[in-house]
């Protein structure tokens, strides 16, 4: 037995060389593209629902359980783990070759079997799993295997080894950085998903092909390492409880990590926003902490002795629990105002401006400052607990096998508990702290064990009363205002620039409907006597501005008009039930199915009522929770119109939904003469961007009609001719429910509704080579990762408008209905269009413009709407009502003081009169008006006099009428309280509806 610890030693010394480290990061990459790009192809199989991902995650994390609890025992009785290691990579290598070969054929094998689940969830749940597990059990199983083996090689014998498992920990989470931001910037953005696997795969095969090398030198320590323990030497009885309280600990504290990961990065998403560099950029920030804490702490392990009775490593994990909950407490109250602290960062780094560096940049400073710490503490739990369980156990490769079984067990449930129970039954913020009791109380019991039986006895049952007293207290909040977080708008900023507009935002605002869901955290809000909007993970989806109703309805009713009877309808995606409602207003259709992931989304579609006709309600809609995608994939239907308001294609995943596979299978799904609509904005998106969308979606559609609304495009698609009868059309247009819609958005009418086509397929192609369009397919991603770039770039819509204008033209379908016959209107109406997105509404060249289709061609539909559109800019500019002079004394000169009540309309249905500064420019009060316009007239004029007579009367009683006040911050003072009492006395006058 002295032989073969003598040579264990030896070889541990010699096999332990940056080389070997240098394998384990190429692994830990190639364990992270793997998880990305497997988890993005079985999502295309079994859909995105929450449900769906995360069943593909637990049984990925499920392998690796697995592979360290088998082969952590195995890695004890091997006599050379360099050789098992190099076997485990090359063994990866091919089994993700296998995979490939696998997700080529698992759609054919799914859908039918899905169809035979009847949509019963713990049926396809079971399918899933089955699948994912053919698919991944046997690689990820390997996987699991390779820490325990690799520790096994270098941590036995001398004291400062037991620190070199933490340096391997950390040497392989280091490398799962490296995987996540090259799968994320590089990898699948230049080369696509099928490629990157293939580097993977790659990746594996060098790894274990060089271990297999180095093996040969490998000494084998006798026939077989024997464990200590069956030389009879059996861990004492305190020991070993020790162990099992430890391995609970880390259980306990892989359940609270993913949970945080999960709750910290739904809540960072609205923020940072839900692209796939903003993901890549959170998880690389949360595996940086993980990997410099495994650093700290085998540092610490490696420079200390050990002794037979030493509790030092047991501590030390015990208080590292506590403090990671400590922390995790920390950035939960960090988080309750995480908008102003994320918005002053962006602000300091550019990353609210349209650079893609500065953007990420500010990012990452957003997710270290929540996560670092955190995930610090975290990454020093692991090795301080196989230290532990080592000692305890006396065989290195099942003493981390079993940390790492315990750890991604609790990892597994954790992840779960969080997406499915926790936020549902308590919110994010109640979870996190449910999250953060757990883990202090799993520290103090670990501390309380090694200080006593009855102390831990006694720590347990105090923590269980505080998880227990949590729980009771519901999805009530402590430390978060969800008010802050429901009003909260990622791309209208302008609210939460100061801590008085937040606060003003809390009074004008009325948050209609706010909910912590599965997948989103949606918001319905609606300031006072203004527009309705739906909020999804801080971004507004939809809205009852008229810009946007248009679009809405358009996506509805066209495809329902151009279709002679469309019986049966798909509608993709819920959100504000604008288009859904649109559909359920023609008598035709029979039967409507809508498909929405997120069955928190159809409370707030419900708030919509007014303007989606109550369509949840009508008996013709049938609902399905599910991803639109695979709803199609995997039914046997056929429709007559299928309809698709997607969100835009840089938020992670949608873009799925814009590629050619997607645009085939719906196609397939059309029943003969069959019509499809696809939404397509002109926003954030570059005119090769667009052009990628046209061709792509031109590819599966023989006959294609582009129609122009305001800040969008919506394609129009069919595999037979669109054979348009004028009287026909006119006809079903004009019934009462359809005409109003459409006239609420200036379609009214076959001929209005016809105005607003841009082009047809010719014109459509035309665009799409002239801008360099390509096809974009699941595999190369193209959208998904070039259209972040443009995320706040508003100089695209006109640039949109622009390139798509050069390519109008009259389609022969139109043309032999006998529309589209108006040129010199569709030109002045284009070039208006493009002045009014490029921000020159109003202006003296979009005023010659709208007089001249006034006088031309006053019927014109997008004329029309151009009038409409610069009578509401002109009402949005302040206009002056009412000032008073007076004069003050500032840095030792006298300067006036002209504060002036101006009137500004923002919809049509309300005005702010606000009192300004005109020379600083401050705003010193405001009131909001809500009313018809005629009575708003009266109602500024009144508002603006009363503050100038609260204002008059208040100066004078302090200063009397002739005297300069010398105290010029004194004076402000007096005019902003005088002010703020006058608006609060009209904020009380509104209607409680309103207010």
């Amino acid at each position: 037995m002295e032989r073969t610890q003598s040579e264990s030693r030896h070889t541990g010394r010699s096999i332990t060389t940056p080389l070997l480290h240098a394998l384990f990061f190429l692994s830990g990459a190639a364990a992270l593209v793997y998880q990305v790009t497997w988890a993005r192809s079985l999502s295309l199989v079994f859909g995105g629902t929450h449900l769906a991902v995360a069943t593909v995650l637990a049984v990925f994390m499920g392998g690796l359980a697995l592979g360290s609890a088998l082969l952590g025992r195995r890695a004890d009785r091997t006599a050379r783990p360099l050789r098992l290691y190099g076997m485990l990579e090359l063994g990866i290598g091919v089994c993700g070759l296998g995979f490939m070969l696998f997700i080529d054929h698992a759609t054919a094998l799914y859908a039918p079997l899905a169809r035979t689940a009847g949509g019963h969830p713990a049926l396809l749940t079971a399918l899933r799993v089955a699948l994912a597990a053919v698919a991944m059990i046997v690689p990820t199983t390997l996987m699991g295997g390779t820490l325990p083996v690799l520790s096994r090689l270098v941590a036995v014998g001398d004291d400062e080894r037991r620190g070199r498992v933490a340096l391997l920990y950390a040497v392989n989470t280091l490398g799962a950085v490296a995987g996540v931001l090259l799968s994320g910037f590089v990898l699948l953005r230049q080369f696509g998903v099928d490629a990157t696997m293939a580097v993977a795969v790659g990746l594996n095969v060098l790894a274990g092909a060089a271990a297999l090398a180095m093996g040969r030198a490998e000494r084998a320590a006798g026939s077989v390492v024997e464990p200590p323990e069956a030389a009879g030497t059996r861990p004492a009885a305190a020991a070993s409880w020790t162990v099992r309280f430890v391995l609970g600990g880390i259980a306990v504290g892989g359940f609270c990590a993913l949970g945080y990961e999960v709750l910290w990065t739904r809540t960072m998403t609205m923020v940072v926003g839900t692209s796939t560099y903003s993901f890549a950029i959170m998880l690389a920030a949360f595996l940086s902490g993980i990997a410099l804490g495994s650093i700290l702490c085998g540092a610490w392990l490696a420079r200390r002795r050990s002794r037979d009775d030493d509790h030092g490593p047991v501590m030390a994990f015990a208080l590292v629990e506590i403090a990671l909950g400590a922390a995790a407490l920390a950035t939960t109250v960090l988080m309750s105002r995480l908008p102003e602290h994320a918005l002053r960062l962006q602000g300091v780094f550019g990353g609210d401006g349209p650079t893609p560096g500065a953007r990420n940049a500010a990012t990452a400073i957003v997710a270290v400052a929540v996560m670092l710490v955190p995930a610090v503490l975290s990454g020093a739990a692991f090795p301080l607990a196989a230290a532990v369980v080592a000692a305890g156990r006396r065989r290195v490769g099942r003493a981390v096998g079993d940390v790492a079984t315990f750890n991604t067990a609790g990892a597994i449930l954790g992840a779960a508990a969080a997406g499915f129970v926790l936020v549902q039954a308590y919110g994010v913020e109640r979870s996190l702290l449910l999250l953060i009791a757990l883990q202090v109380g799993a520290g103090v019991v670990i501390a309380a064990r090694a200080a006593g039986r009855g102390a831990a006895a006694a720590a347990a049952v105090a923590s269980l009363v505080l998880l227990v007293a949590l729980g009771a207290g519901g999805a009530r909040n402590l430390l978060w205002n969800p008010r802050y977080f429901a009003i909260f708008v990622n791309n209208q900023r302008d609210l939460f620039e100061s801590r008085e507009r937040i606060e003003r935002g809390f009074e004008i605002v009325d948050v209609v409907y706010y909910h912590e869901g599965v997948n989103e955290t949606i918001s319905v809000i609606r300031p006072l006597g203004g527009d309705q909007a739906f909020i999804v993970n801080g971004r507004s989806e939809a809205t009852t501005v008229r810009a946007d109703m248009q679009c809405q309805y358009a996506l509805g009713h066209v495809p329902m008009l151009l279709h002679p009877a469309p019986a049966r309808v798909f509608v993709l995606g819920s959100g504000s039930g604008m288009t859904l409602g649109a559909t359920t207003l023609h008598p035709e259709a029979r039967s409507i199915t809508l498909a929405e992931i997120e069955r928190d989304v159809l409370p707030a579609t419900r708030t919509f009522a007014e303007w989606n006709h109550r369509a949840l309600d009508n008996p013709k809609v049938r609902i399905v929770h599910d991803d639109g995608r695979n709803f199609l994939a995997v039914t046997d239907e056929r429709f007559d119109v299928i309809t698709a308001d997607p969100i835009h294609p840089w938020s992670g995943g949608a873009s799925y939904l814009y590629t050619d596979e997607y645009f085939r299978l719906a196609a397939s799904r059309l029943a003969p003469g069959g019509v499809i609509a696809q939404w397509l904005p002109l926003y954030e998106l570059t005119p090769q961007d667009v052009g990628t969308v046209v061709r792509t979606f031109a590819r599966n559609f023989e006959h294609v009609l582009v129609w122009m609304t305001w800040w969008d495009a919506e394609l129009i698609g069919s595999n037979q001719p669109f054979a348009i009868d004028p009287e026909a059309l006119a006809k079903r247009a004009s019934a009462s429910a359809v005409a109003a819609d459409l006239s609420a958005v200036n379609m009214a009418g076959a001929t209005g509704l016809l105005d607003y086509c841009l082009t047809g397929t010719r014109g459509a192609l035309a665009f799409a080579d002239a801008v360099d369009g390509r096809v974009n397919t699941d595999d190369n991603l193209r959208l998904e990762f070039s259209a972040p770039h443009s995320i706040g770039r508003s100089e695209l819509m006109a640039a949109n408008m622009a390139a798509l204008i050069g390519y109008r033209e009259t389609p022969p379908e139109l043309a032999a209905a006998g529309a589209g016959g108006r040129p010199e209107a569709a030109r002045l109406a284009d070039r208006a269009h493009v002045l009014a997105l490029g921000g020159a509404l109003p202006g003296p060249e979009f005023a010659s413009l709208t007089r001249a289709l006034a006088e031309r061609h006053p019927d014109y539909a997008p004329g029309v709407y151009l009038r409409r559109e610069e009578a509401a800019q002109r009402a949005a500019q302040p206009r002056p009502l009412a000032s008073e002079r007076f004069f003050i004394t500032s840095g030792g000169r006298q300067r006036l003081f002209q504060p002036t009540a101006v009137a500004m309309r923002p919809s049509e249905r309300w005005s702010v009169v606000a009192v300004v500064d005109p020379d600083t420019r401050e705003m010193l009060a405001e009131a909001y008006l809500p009313g018809a316009p005629g009575d708003l007239d009266l109602a500024e004029q009144a508002c603006a006099s009363e503050f100038m007579a609260a204002l008059r009367a208040s100066w004078i009683a302090s200063f009397g009428a002739t005297v300069v006040p010398q105290d010029a911050e004194r004076a402000l003072a007096l005019a902003r309280n005088s002010l703020g009492a006058t608006a609060a006395a009209w904020d009380r006058r509104l209607p409680p509806t309103v207010r």
